[in-house]
């Protein structure tokens, strides 16, 4: 039973969505005061469908976004 209710817990936290682990800027609202905002990468990803799942991912500005996509929404690079 105790491995059950480990096994379940597990899965829920995996489950979890970027939406609530994430520490980014709300979209539409990109860190153009961050040293390394990029309008032209801004510009060419602002409308784009992002998916609210992935590993989170540290931005040059220090945010951690959900995936490339949605640091590149913002106009920010992923820190490799």
């Amino acid at each position: 039973m105790k491995v059950f209710i480990f096994l379940l817990a597990s899965a829920a936290l995996i489950s979890v969505s970027c939406e609530t682990k994430s520490s980014s800027p709300p979209s539409g609202a990109p860190s153009s005061s961050a040293p390394c905002f990029d309008e032209e990468l801004y510009n060419k990803s602002k409308d784009k469908d992002c998916p609210t799942d992935g590993p989170g991912m540290m931005g040059c500005d220090g945010h951690v976004y959900c995936n490339e996509c949605e640091a590149h929404r913002n106009g920010i690079h992923i820190e490799v």
